[in-house]
């Protein structure tokens, strides 16, 4: 008949707290978004690798350098990187 106020706020309570909880792993997920994109990336590459195609492999990490390092470093510094990186082995 009435709802009982008693259940009422514990269950309130609860979805406040859920609703916190969301926030949470929504900005945690926002934070770690570039990092576990990498992790995703290299997981790529060393299957690559393992099934023996290391110049596809290659060819999408020197991809990812020209486009990665181009919003932190001067261009001349990424090319001596690049060339260091990708010529040494």
């Amino acid at each position: 008949m009435y709802p009982n106020l008693e259940l009422s706020r514990p269950a309130r309570a609860q979805d406040t707290a859920y609703g916190r909880l969301q926030a949470m792993r929504r900005d945690k997920r926002s934070r770690n978004g570039p990092f576990l994109e990498n992790r995703r990336f290299s997981a790529h590459v060393r299957d690559l690798i393992r099934d023996g195609r290391a110049e596809e492999a290659r060819a999408k990490c020197e991809k990812q350098a020209r486009r990665g390092p181009a919003l932190r470093c001067p261009p001349l510094r990424r090319r001596v990187h690049l060339q260091r990186r990708l010529h040494s082995s």
